[in-house]
């Protein structure tokens, strides 16, 4: 098998792949969809800028300019590549530190992780790839990165299954399982999505929860009952905060008095909550909960939950428009 730029790609799968790309297209980090056998078919915004080439025409053109022959140990990069592509076709995913060299030729160190998935009845690899240069992992950070990779994989095939949905149960269906991916993946107890909505009588601007996940194998409980976490007003500096893109990572006990006393029956020692945008529309947001220990989330955690976000967003808009 050998990494080739022939532009390949599955005809009865050819709006599906594009959706693939479109929904990391504003991903932090560089992602290109590959064919099972190493044939290129797309890449993101973001390795465009990272190899410093005008298009994605011209990055698939020149591959092979971007791969040095060997490896700071003296390894035959092509070599490695393929033993690795064939080594994640097997076990379904594959990690390592990998040498490139962008336009100029400046030498760029990478974190790769290769995952396959399957589509319909196509199979794929995707590459996700993270700039070691600007980037120092610890052996924690590379694992807690991992399995929100993993999860971001599982999601983006989830997502794309949605795409085509008219009814509400389905999509239902569809969103219960990735808050409980992320929950999972994000060191959380508890992981749930609120919708924003102004209250017809005051139009007042307000929130309901619609989704939740809770790790129920340490007895953790649900938030409260159905009736009881609708109607509820934003505070002002929570919305401030969340609607210009900004996260709310928090221990609680570090909190005014007003937030602990809603957070604290829940048991809630940390939080996190990132916002979800449809376009420049503030739609709601995604939070997690820590409540077995006080403990922030890192900010590359953050991160790839924000771009989470963006994939949901895309594909909530995306199932409201098919309705």
């Amino acid at each position: 098998m050998n990494i080739t730029n022939e532009n390949v790609s599955t005809n009865n799968n050819l709006s599906l792949e594009q959706e693939l790309i479109q929904l990391h297209n504003k991903a932090p980090y560089i992602f290109v969809l590959w064919s099972e056998d190493a044939k290129f078919i797309g890449c993101n915004d973001k390795t465009i800028d990272f190899f410093g080439v005008e298009s994605q025409e011209k990055y698939r053109e020149n591959l092979n300019y971007f791969i040095p022959e060997f490896q700071p140990d003296g390894s035959n990069s092509l070599e490695l590549l393929s033993k690795y592509f064939d080594k994640c076709k097997e076990t379904g995913s594959f990690y390592w530190d990998f040498m490139l060299e962008n336009n100029d030729k400046k030498t760029l160190s990478v974190y790769v992780s290769l995952q396959k998935i399957k589509i319909k009845d196509a199979s794929y690899i995707i590459s996700y790839m993270f700039d070691l240069n600007s980037i120092n992992f610890s052996k924690i950070e590379i694992d807690l990165r991992n399995k929100l990779i993993d999860a971001t994989t599982q999601i983006s095939k989830l997502l794309l299954s949605s795409f085509d949905l008219k009814e509400d149960n389905n999509m239902d269906e569809i969103m219960l399982e990735v808050v409980k991916l992320l929950g999972k993946e994000a060191r959380a107890d508890r992981c749930y999505i609120w919708k924003n909505y102004k209250m017809p009588a005051t139009e007042l601007l307000s929130m309901k929860q619609i989704y939740e996940w809770i790790d129920d194998e340490y007895g953790i409980e649900a938030m409260q009952e159905t009736e009881l976490i609708e109607n509820i007003p934003y505070d002002p500096d929570l919305y401030d905060l969340l609607s210009s893109r900004q996260a709310y990572n928090a221990i609680v006990k570090d909190l005014d008095e007003y937030s602990k006393s809603v957070l604290e029956p829940q048991n809630i020692k940390s939080i996190l909550i990132v916002p979800i945008h449809i376009g420049d529309y503030f739609w709601g947001f995604i939070g997690f909960d820590n409540c077995h220990s006080e403990e922030l989330w890192e900010t590359f955690e953050e991160e790839m939950l924000f771009f989470t976000t963006l994939m949901i967003g895309t594909v909530i808009d995306r199932f409201d428009k098919n309705k």
